[in-house]
Order: C-alpha cells, then structure tokens, then sequence
C-alpha cells in the first residue's frame, strides 16, 4: 500500500512540476508576443494574446516538431485575431519566440545550477 501511495504522490508531483512549467512558459510567452505586437504597431487585446500563448505554448509541447508548429499556429492565429498582413504576424513571431527562448534560458539556468549543487 505505501509503495502505491508514493509512486501516486511521484506522479502527481511530476504532473504539478509539468503544468507548472507549461504556466510559466505560456506567461513569458504572452508577455513578450504582447509587448512585440505593441512594438510592431499590431493591435491586440491582451486577454486575446493570453489565449493565442496558451494555445501555441499547448502545440510546442509536441516533441520534435512542436517549436515549428507552435510558430505556424501562432501567425495563423494571430493574423486572424488582428486582421493584419501576415508579414506583420510573422514579425511578431519571430520577434517574440526567439525572445522567449532566451527569456527562458535565463530565467531557469540559475535554478538549474542551484538544484545541481
């Protein structure tokens, strides 16, 4: 019995350590699109550009392929939330994926380096 009650409290704590990363990458997502569509004069609420961030952070989840899909569907959905040209989206997007890499990169190195040590 103890040994089912810790493989369940494991999982379950990997599954909190999942979702919590998928959160925090669809902020800094968000975040960043939203302040490159304000710089590249794309007019965008922000509660929709949570929604398009939540739904490319969700398609980037795919192994292999999913970096690339996840920049399709968010210039496919933003153009469509906008109205804008599509170069004007794929500005936006490949300002702000890029941007969110790094944003990443650097924000979780430190505690990577902690957690090792």
């Amino acid at each position: 019995m103890t040994l089912v009650l810790s493989r369940v409290v494991s999982c379950v704590m990997s599954m909190s350590v999942v979702l919590g990363w998928f959160l925090f990458e669809a902020a800094v997502f968000t975040t960043v699109s939203y302040s490159a569509a304000r710089i590249s004069l794309v007019k965008i609420k922000f509660f929709q550009m949570l929604l398009i961030g939540l739904l490319v952070t969700l398609v980037s989840l795919v192994p292999n392929i999913g970096w690339l899909c996840g920049i399709v569907v968010f210039v496919f959905l933003l153009h469509r939330a906008t109205k804008d040209g599509v170069v004007d989206c794929m500005w936006v997007a490949f300002l702000a994926k890029p941007m969110t890499w790094v944003l990443l990169l650097l924000f979780t190195s430190p505690w990577t380096y902690i957690v090792n040590s």
